[in-house]
Parts: structure tokens; sequence; C-alpha cells
């Protein structure tokens, strides 16, 4: 495997990153030691209401989300307008923003413990080794939105309807292996985040599995020009490329792709297929594949059309193809159907929503997706539910609109190749 000399040093930053959010849980943890196992009860917002957390990254410099949150609220408004609530009562959303901060997630955490929703839905956080024991410590149950770093596919009681970044890696050998390539290397620009140097580890292992070289180069986070981090790479000899970014990294990734005029393949992720990214590069992206945790947003399914309803009456500041809103419409529409609906007027507490999902919604449909099954369908990442990954080409402007490829029509199911890669357990 060729690597330069920042991939050279990344699994020890990864695991010094990775050792400071375990040195700070420890310190944090014992804050939440007099929780109990139902978390917080169906009225805690107040007669006639359910009181649910809701926390998300939408501040700092490492990557914020506020599509995430303003699709959030919108489901929840429709749920609450049109669909009565939950066995009548009103879902009441009580938020926290964190901003890429240790700090900040223990504040979020901590106000979360002081509230006692009945269970909380966790946005993006970029540090959430140290959100999880207290919030378990209380015993909250957390449904979460996207799955980023390693402490997210191994917390007690927490769950995702996505693989995130533990399938976002992994699909790209799994789609080589259904649609090899004749060149057998790869490469990638990996921002300096834990997120991202976590995704990093998680593409490379399978990668090779699939028989790729690979190599790749630590970009930061806020820089806005990455042509020598690509040229280092030598982005032209490469049979593939990706890029393992926020939005603002895709807008530097696909300037420096389109400045040094090439035509190497790129399979990027769904981050890269935002408004404004397209707005700022899209001209260079024609063509790419890029891999999506839901089904088209944009396409004409009952889901799909939902989605853009509520984001037309709810949420009209924000764009429906922006970011991860369509996987925030998921996690909460997916919540609703499979958990929340069916316990009708029941009381909704951290407990019967773990028991839901240890039950009768254990299986079930996934809003703009498939199905799902809890409970470890691959060991190594227990709090994992959904494995189907779809993948879409960018077509021409004006819309740069994700157009179906014919050949792979159908969602990748990823957990083979993340079962076959981590038989141990992920890496540290």
């Amino acid at each position: 495997m060729r690597t330069d000399p920042s991939s050279a040093r990344r699994p020890r930053r990864l695991r010094k990153v990775l050792g400071i959010v375990a040195c700070v849980t420890a310190l944090v943890a014992v804050t939440a030691c007099n929780g109990t196992e139902n978390g917080g009860s169906a009225d805690s917002g107040g007669s006639g209401t359910i009181k649910v957390g809701f926390i998300n990254q939408t501040a700092g410099s490492v990557g914020t989300y506020p599509e995430v949150q303003a699709a959030f609220e919108a489901t929840v408004q429709y749920i609450n307008e049109e669909l009565d609530g939950v066995g009548g009562k009103k879902i009441e959303l009580d938020s926290c923003a964190v901003d890429g901060t240790p700090t900040s997630s223990q504040r979020c955490a901590q106000q979360m413990v002081t509230n006692k929703p009945a269970f909380v839905f966790l946005g993006n956080d970029y540090n959430s080794g140290v959100t999880y024991p207290i919030l378990d410590g209380a015993g909250l149950m957390v449904i979460g939105e996207v799955p980023l770093s390693l402490p997210d596919f191994n917390a007690p009681n927490v769950a995702f309807f996505n693989s995130g970044t533990a399938g976002s890696g992994p699909v790209i050998p799994a789609y080589l292996k259904l649609h090899p390539t004749q060149n057998k290397s790869f490469g990638a620009l990996v921002s300096q985040n834990p997120a991202a140097l976590a995704a990093a580890t998680l593409l490379e292992v399978p990668l090779e599995q699939a028989g790729y070289s690979f190599q790749q180069t630590a970009v930061s986070p806020t820089a806005t020009d990455y042509s020598s981090s690509l040229l280092s790479i030598n982005p032209a000899q490469l049979g593939g490329l990706t890029g393992i970014l926020a939005s603002n990294g895709c807008v530097a990734f696909a300037n420096a792709y389109g400045q040094q005029n090439l035509n190497t393949p790129v399979i990027a992720n769904q981050t890269c297929y935002a408004p404004d990214v397209l707005a700022a590069a899209g001209e260079n992206m024609v063509g790419w594949k890029v891999t999506q945790l839901t089904a088209d947003p944009m396409g004409e399914t009952e889901d799909a059309v939902l989605y853009r309803k509520i984001m037309s009456t709810y949420a009209k500041g924000t764009e429906p193809g922006a970011g991860q809103a369509a996987l925030a419409f998921s996690t909460v529409m997916t919540t609703y159907n499979n958990i929340l609906k069916p316990m009708g007027s029941s009381e909704v507490t951290s407990k019967a929503v773990k028991d839901a999902l240890a039950g009768p919604a254990k299986t079930g449909k996934v809003a703009l997706g498939g199905n799902y099954e809890c409970g470890g369908t691959v060991a190594a990442l227990p709090t994992v539910c959904g494995w189907g990954i779809y993948m879409y080409e960018i077509g021409p402007g004006p819309d740069f609109a994700q157009q179906v490829i014919p050949d792979q029509v159908d969602p990748i199911d990823v957990s083979a190749t993340v079962a076959e890669a981590f038989p141990n357990g992920l890496p540290s």
C-alpha cells in the first residue's frame, strides 16, 4: 500500500483522538450516575406532550448541519399537525447545539439528563463518545441520525437505521466487487476530524481485501484549496478517488479535480451531493458517482413525495436536497412509523423504545429506504440496524440531478463486506 507521510501518521492520530475522548468520557460519566432505566416520561414536556431530546452540530469550524435541525423540526411539526402527534400527544423537541468540541457535547448531554426527555434524537455530534456515557447513565435511549465515529457503533442503548460512515466507506469495495476495474489503485482525501479519520479506516481494510491498493492524504477541514493535497496522491494514475469530507471540503476537492482536468472515476459520499456544493463546483462533478444512505429524495416514491411536501410546508428556507436533510426526515419518520405510532396512547419512555427495538420494531421499513433489522446484524457494530446503500451518478447542469445507474438500481447491502473486514471488532 502506498501512503504519503500524512497518511502514515493517521493511525497514531486516530488513537490519540479516541484516547482523548475516552479520558474526557471518564471524567464526565460520573455526572449521570443517578439516572433511571426509564429516562424521562411521556408527559415530561407538560400535559399532552412528549418531550424528546435533540442534539445536533450547528456551530463550530469542523462541520455544521443546520439542514438536519430544519428537517428534524419540520418532520416533527408534520407529525404533530397532520398526524395528531403520538396517541394524541404532541412531540416537543428539547434541542441543544454542539460545536464539535467535547465541552459542548458534555453540556448538551447534561441538559438532557436535567430535562428528562422520553428519549433522545442525535443528529451529528463529532464527540458522541462524551455524550453517550452521560445519557446511558441517566437511562436515556438514543436514536441517531447517522453514525460517524467509533463510539457510535458500540455504545449501549443506541440505534441507527443506517450504517453511516461504516457503510459509506465499505460500499466502495462492495460496488467494485460488483463492477471491477482494471486499475486496482484507489485514493482518498480525508478531513482531519475524528469521524473522517475513523471512516478512512473503515474504507481501507475492505478495499485492500477486494484487491485494491489504497493511499490517502489528510486535509484541513477549514482549508479552501486542496490542489496540492490532491496532487500528492498522483490522481491521474489512480483507478478511483473519493473524499471523506464535510461539504466545504467537497467544494475544495471538486475544484481541485476540475483544475487538474482529471477524468479519474470518483465515488463521493452523500455529503458532497448538496445544493451549496453543486452550486459552487457542480460542473466539475458531472459523471461522479455518489453514495446515498437514503433513496433519492427527489424521486417519485411515496416517501420522497412526502419528504418534499414536509420540507416545502414546514422548512421553506431549506432546500430538500440540502446535505443530510433527507436522512433526518428518514430517522424521524422511521421512528414514528415503527416505534411511536404503534405505541398509541401508551407511555413513551426510553425503556419502551428500547423494548420495541428488541421486539415488535426489531425489523421494519426505513422511510426513504429499504428494510432494517436491529440486534447486531454485524456483531462488530451492534448499534446499526440498516445496511443498504444507494448509488447514483451526478448528471449535467444546471440541476445536476442524480441519475439511476442502470446496472445498479437496487441498494447495495454492505453488511457482509463489513463483517468480513472486521470479524473481531472495529480497529481502535
